[in-house]
């Protein structure tokens, strides 16, 4: 969580997080767009540990 809070700042990251909270905020609350970005985050990491190479 803690990850996803700062790339949620982060200007790479910015718009998809605005964007997903945007999309979600008013149906589930806005902290889901946090826990959203940290899955997504741990999916790519979780990619290239296993497979030895970038996402």
């Amino acid at each position: 969580m803690e990850a996803a809070i700062a790339a949620s700042s982060h200007p790479l990251y910015r718009e998809r997080y605005q964007r997903t909270r945007r999309r979600l905020g008013r149906q589930r609350g806005p902290k889901i767009a946090q826990i959203e970005l940290a899955r997504k985050l741990s999916e790519a990491i979780w990619y290239m540990l296993t497979r030895n190479q970038p996402v």
